[in-house]
């Protein structure tokens, strides 16, 4: 992969207060030297092999019940196969039985990966007070990541604080803003990863003939070298890809930024695709822009386009704004209105053209038709009555896909 690779802030044993410092300042970095007063690093690190640590980790809890993803080596993605279908599935087995097939791969060099994902393991967790001590809030649980070398996952996003405690083996990070949205191609919103926005471009080996705007990505990328007893800090809302090498063991803590987090990472105001916008001149499409991001940022100067799409993209604006105002911290409200815009800018009025041009055309009805589906299929109605056809004009249950109005 070329890319052009700004610096990644490095410090060593961070106090709780400098660390809430740092986070405020909305980058990545990393952190040294604070594991090791961590009795779980203590413990793995004190063992010379890689079998001796994997028993060191599993002799907790050896017969606990994980879940576990396999893959062929040359194929350890954890990304989108043909027809937009994800190329893993998820299966269950003891702790320890896992251990061995991963420590059996590891010594006959298999072409398998075996890949455990954020598994809680309470008798673990509370020898991790110095994770959770990472934020602020008192919420979170740890979550645990033990693979057999090899792994990758797609790029992707989340909507939260992200802790990253190696014990085990490296991770290979490759971080890039919120703001590269537009730049990262994501796969349609019922296509995600794990529950995370997921780009359909491999930044590993980019093919720019297909994916342009990754070059512009490129231009802002960090690289984070992750080794045991290192942690990585990731903001919410960053993209990155995580690639593991060798046995691999890690631990993480995801924390909401703020209470309304949740509603704001995929927005109420998407719920405007029903109308399609995407389908009016592009100089409407630029004025409803203006509008719903003046009333988001709150500085509507009351314009009018004489659009019937006006009314309804003024008031889900305003719910946006409504939202937004219950952030106390100006950066973080700062950042979340930067992410609505974006995301309805690019989905809703798409001035930026198709965002999925490498899918065959119409993607945004078919993605519209599936979340419908979907909706109905978990909202069944009452027995004895006829189901409605999922019809964008006779909308969908009240908890579900909105049809713009």
């Amino acid at each position: 992969m070329q890319h052009d690779t700004l610096s990644l802030r490095r410090f060593h044993d961070p106090t709780d207060e400098n660390v809430e410092a740092l986070k405020q300042g909305g980058e990545p970095f990393l952190m040294t030297g604070r594991m090791r007063t961590w009795e779980m690093f203590d413990e793995i690190e004190a063992r010379h092999t890689v079998g001796e640590k994997l028993k060191c980790f599993v002799n907790i809890a050896p017969a606990r019940q994980v879940l576990y993803s396999q893959l062929p080596r040359r194929n350890a993605s954890f990304a989108f196969g043909k027809q937009l279908r994800q190329r893993f599935g998820e299966r269950r087995l003891g702790l320890q039985e896992l251990a061995s097939l991963i420590e059996a791969a590891d010594r006959s060099r298999l072409k398998r990966t075996y890949y455990m994902q954020a598994q809680q393991l309470p008798e673990w967790q509370e020898r991790l007070p110095g994770l959770l001590r990472l934020h602020a809030s008192t919420g979170g649980t740890p979550l645990f990541w033990l693979g057999s070398g090899g792994q990758c996952t797609a790029l992707h996003n989340d909507r939260y604080h992200n802790a990253i405690a190696v014990f085990m083996g490296r991770k290979k990070v490759v971080l890039s803003p919120p703001t590269e949205l537009r730049n990262v191609y994501i796969a349609p919103l019922d296509r995600r990863i794990q529950g995370a926005l997921t780009s359909l471009a491999d930044p590993r080996t980019p093919d720019f003939e297909s994916w342009p705007r990754l070059r512009s990505a490129f231009e802002r990328v960090r690289i984070a070298e992750v080794a045991p007893g290192e942690i990585l800090y990731v903001p919410p809302l960053w993209w990155h890809l995580v690639e593991s090498s060798g046995v691999n063991l890690s631990a993480n803590v995801w924390i909401d930024d703020v209470p309304e987090a949740e509603q704001l990472y995929e927005p109420h105001s998407l719920r405007l695709l029903e109308r399609r916008i995407h389908r009016e001149p592009m100089a409407l499409r630029r004025a409803l822009a203006d509008v719903f991001s003046g009333i988001v940022r709150g500085n509507d100067r009351e314009g009018r386009t004489g659009s019937a799409h006006e009314g309804p993209v003024r008031a889900h604006a305003e719910f946006e704004a409504g939202l937004l105002s219950q952030i106390g911290d100006a950066r973080s409200r700062r950042r979340w209105t930067d992410w609505i815009e974006s995301i309805v800018d690019w989905l809703v009025f798409q001035r930026d053209g198709n965002p999925f041009p490498t899918l065959a055309d119409g993607e945004v009805e078919r993605m519209l038709a599936r979340r419908r589906r979907e909706l109905y299929d978990a909202a069944p109605p009452p027995r004895g009555s006829r189901r409605p056809k999922p019809r964008a004009a006779q909308g969908v249950p009240k908890a579900g896909w909105a049809n713009g109005r």
